[in-house]
């Protein structure tokens, strides 16, 4: 991932998750899709990097995904920060009365 690197869309992003050798698809993507195509406050790529990768270790069985950005950095925070949301959003996905 290039440094400062802002993705738009899942097919801007998915080949930059860690471990996931561009094989993204499925409900990884649509839920994706879906968290960033409404109108909400802009993240950086980083962070939208961690929301798949977790959303991306889900769908497919519990893969192992690491961060690809040194500890203590702004990099690695706003990754773990998406991760955070990624893993939300798969558990919304699964409540029985979720969307």
């Amino acid at each position: 991932m290039q440094k400062g690197q802002i993705f738009y869309s899942v097919k801007e992003q998915k080949n930059q998750v860690p471990g996931t050798e561009g094989s993204v698809k499925g409900k990884a993507e649509e839920l994706f899709e879906s968290a960033f195509s409404e109108p909400r406050n802009p993240r950086s790529g980083e962070y939208k990097a961690g929301v798949l990768a977790a959303l991306w270790h889900h769908a497919h069985d519990g893969e192992p995904i690491r961060c690809p950005y040194a500890s203590g950095t702004a990099q690695a925070d706003a990754w773990f920060a998406g991760v955070d949301e990624g893993h939300s959003i798969w558990r919304e996905s699964r409540e029985p009365n979720s969307k």
